[in-house]
């Protein structure tokens, strides 16, 4: 959509057919220290304008992220999260 001010940390893996709105931030969660852990998206992820996913989560297929949430956890499959930290507000069935 709007590509602009994304930041996608170096070992950040994104899946495919994944939307990516502005604002957003995949990323180590803690500078402080060694241990580099980047998160994982799985396909057809949507990412809300401003969401920041952090650290070594896992965010499975179909998940939708909210505008301006902080993801701190992993995200099962077909989950839609929002807030600060994310929380799983619906479950999609994703077996189909």
């Amino acid at each position: 959509m709007h590509g602009h001010d994304i930041v996608i940390g170096s070992e950040v893996v994104i899946g495919e057919n994944c939307k990516i709105f502005n604002g957003v931030t995949f990323g180590n969660k803690d500078t402080e220290v060694q241990d580099n852990k980047q998160p994982l998206l799985g396909d057809n992820v949507i990412v809300g304008t401003g969401a920041k996913v952090l650290g070594g989560v896992r965010v499975g297929d179909f998940v939708k992220i909210g505008a301006n949430s902080v993801v701190v956890k992993d995200v099962p499959g077909g989950a839609t999260v929002a807030g600060v930290p994310a929380k799983v507000i619906s479950i999609d069935n994703i077996s189909d």
